[in-house]
């Protein structure tokens, strides 16, 4: 059972670019919702394959951490992304509360901090999963805490460069964040 949830773990690699709609094959061929589906699918099975203490919160738990995760895809990604480099005005969710910290509507710490609120959604899936066994969480976690950093990353490093704008790198980098955090928490 490792060896196929550790399979439908490294499909997590592409998944994340599935959701982005920027995995080539399947590109605006799936409606949006099977595309939000995806990646919760290939997180919670792999982790559901291995499980060994069933009872009835697992049961309950794992399908819960799965629309939890789905939910939290389906609010918009907007402007933030753009790290600062975007000079529209803020109009995102929590936008009200970074109005109180930051008078300029367009900046990079303000898009980081947007960043980071935009990933908090992802806490009920973490809690559902650290709920059945703590190393489960472990995904959701690196996916809220470095996926902002990568964009960080890809705006210092990659951005200016010829590989910018050829490939969705942070996408393809949170799927293999995912797919790597998902395989040591089954194999843990």
């Amino acid at each position: 059972m490792t060896y196929l949830a550790i399979t439908i773990a490294l499909s997590l690699s592409m998944t994340w670019a599935i959701r982005g709609g920027s995995f080539g094959p399947l590109k605006e061929r799936l409606p949006r919702w099977a595309t939000l589906l995806v990646t919760p699918l290939a997180l919670v099975l792999p982790l559901a394959l291995v499980h060994t203490g069933w009872d009835l919160w697992s049961a309950l738990l794992f399908p819960v951490a799965a629309l939890a995760f789905f939910a939290a895809q389906a609010d918009g990604w907007g402007r933030q992304m753009d790290l600062g480099d975007d000079p529209k005005p803020d109009n995102e969710t929590g936008r009200r509360l970074r109005d109180m910290i930051w008078e300029k509507k367009s900046s990079l710490p303000r898009d980081l901090a947007g960043l980071y609120m935009r990933f908090l959604q992802f806490t009920p899936a973490a809690l559902a999963l650290g709920y059945i066994s703590p190393i489960y969480a472990l995904p959701v976690v690196a996916l809220m805490v470095f996926t902002p950093l990568l964009w960080l990353a890809e705006r210092q490093w990659i951005k200016g460069t010829k590989l910018y704008g050829k490939l969705a790198w942070v996408e393809y980098a949170t799927g293999i964040m995912l797919s790597l955090a998902t395989i040591t928490a089954i194999t843990l």
